[in-house]
């Protein structure tokens, strides 16, 4: 008896592997083929040469050589080789892509839903999803993309990747004007998950529609329709929609779309009001910064600095108080008052709690320095901001300033010390290349030929091409270099 049973367990076996051999467009089905194929054509897969787990980089680089049947063998024996890479849907994503690619949606499809079927439950695979149902839509095949990300929505509603799928559901349903069923996945989405990303960011287009349908909406949701409208380009109809209301928060959203639309005169109007109607309200400070950004935005200097100054003489503890220094800093340089201007860098400079906001505070002074050739002032500031953080995206640019102004003082050490700090922080750093040819500059004048050598080779390795902006100037150094005896 056992026996029997034992044997029409293998038989059953034996017999799906078969009918998968024969019928089936699954990666697992594809793999168990993946033999015979090269087997069959042993000189058409030549090249089973792999790197050892290589980087998804590595990947698409090998992928560019090979054929469309090539790329598949290469794309299912990594996912073979390594099933527990962290990369592994990434190569799911590049298998399927490939089959779009090469005019086989219907395999990508039938890949995508024999996995989904075997890992109903991993999120990860729900996520990898979206982003293919957002490839399949730029592809133009709007209906696959939306089939599979509603397969996910009804089979796994408590899944991680439900918001985002709600949300480009109601997106794409909007796009093709059925505003029903955008309203449909959009309230579904606010409904339940109000609070993730694509919650909030759902609620202003929700907000538009059902103001369009003449739903009763709040009036704190109504303003975040008016401004979505208005980023969309409709600024008009965005203003029409808050116009009736007089609220703090609705006269500064106001006067955001009137700024949006550089309505300047309409935005002080509401300035205006709010400040006769609500003296002590925080959406007052919010509007005044906005309106000195807005004019510094339009180049519009004098009339930003004078919001700027209104803003920092009435609200000194405002959060945004050091921002609002910085630009009207920024804003006096402009205007060509560097001593004014230095005034507030340094204000930040000594009182931010923010490493940044000191960094670039005295940084900025620094300049105001530079712009009347006090180089030695300057360096005293740079050597400060560079104390602050080695780090910081803003330190390339600093150490570039010291050793320029090093340079200018003789201080030729300095400048030797600050330019291979720049080359410390390797080829992929700003002025990785320019360093190296600075420091060819100063070997050459110093008769350092093997040192000046070996810096214009690095920098030549970086710069080889012959449209770089920095070839010629390393050619020219070379140059130099040939002639030192």
């Amino acid at each position: 008896m056992k026996r029997s049973i034992l044997l029409k367990v293998s038989f059953l076996c034996v017999f799906s592997l078969a009918l998968g051999f024969i019928l089936g467009f699954g990666p697992q089905e594809i793999m168990v083929r993946r033999h015979w194929w090269i087997q069959a054509f042993p000189h058409f897969f030549a090249d089973s040469s792999y790197q050892e787990n290589p980087s998804l980089e590595q990947v698409e680089k090998k992928m560019e050589n090979l054929s469309f049947p090539q790329t598949q063998v290469y794309l299912l024996d990594l996912l073979k080789k390594y099933p527990h890479s962290a990369q592994q849907e990434k190569v799911i994503f590049l298998f399927w892509k490939d089959l779009v690619e090469n005019n086989h949606l219907s395999q990508a499809t039938a890949s995508w839903n024999h996995l989904f079927a075997n890992y109903p439950k991993k999120t990860s695979l729900h996520f990898l999803a979206i982003k293919w149902a957002q490839y399949l839509k730029e592809k133009e095949y709007l209906e696959e993309a939306e089939r599979c990300l509603k397969k996910i929505w009804q089979a796994k509603p408590d899944s991680g990747a439900i918001p985002k799928i709600l949300f480009l559901l109601g997106q794409w349903a909007h796009e093709k004007e059925k505003r029903e069923e955008a309203i449909l996945f959009w309230t579904e989405l606010y409904t339940h998950f109000p609070l993730t990303s694509p919650g909030k960011e759902a609620l202003a287009p929700l907000s538009v529609l059902r103001y369009e349908k003449g739903e009763t909406i709040s009036e704190e949701n109504l303003l975040k329709a008016a401004w979505f409208q208005a980023q969309k380009g409709q600024s008009e109809e965005g203003y029409r929609m808050i116009q009736g209301l007089n609220s703090a928060p609705a006269l500064y959203q106001k006067i955001r779309i009137s700024q949006h639309i550089q309505d300047f005169e309409e935005a002080k109007r509401n300035l205006s009001l709010l400040e006769e109607l609500f003296p002590e309200d925080s959406n007052l400070a919010k509007a005044i910064f906005a309106m000195a950004r807005s004019y510094q935005k339009e180049k519009k200097q004098t009339e930003a600095i004078e919001y700027y100054r209104s803003f920092v003489t009435h609200y000194p503890q405002d959060q945004k108080i050091h921002s609002a220094r910085l630009s009207l800093g920024d804003c006096l340089v402009a205007q060509g008052e560097n001593e004014e201007a230095r005034q507030e860098y340094l204000q930040v400079a000594n009182n931010s709690p923010s490493r940044n906001h000191r960094q670039l505070a005295y940084y900025s002074a620094a300049w105001t320095h530079l712009r009347e050739n006090q180089s030695l002032e300057a360096i005293s500031h740079l050597e400060k901001a560079f104390a602050i953080s080695a780090q910081s995206k803003l330190s390339e640019a600093i150490l570039r300033q010291l050793a320029l102004n090093s340079s200018a003082t003789e201080e030729i050490e300095k400048a030797m010390f600050y330019w291979q700090k720049l080359v410390d922080k390797g080829e992929k750093g700003t002025y990785y290349g320019s360093s190296l040819c600075s420091m060819a500059e100063i070997y050459l004048a110093e008769g350092k030929k093997e040192l000046a050598q070996k810096s214009l080779d690095l920098a030549q390795r970086k710069h080889a091409k012959n449209d770089d902006p920095l070839f010629p100037e390393i050619q020219e150094l070379l140059q130099k270099v040939e002639e030192l005896p």
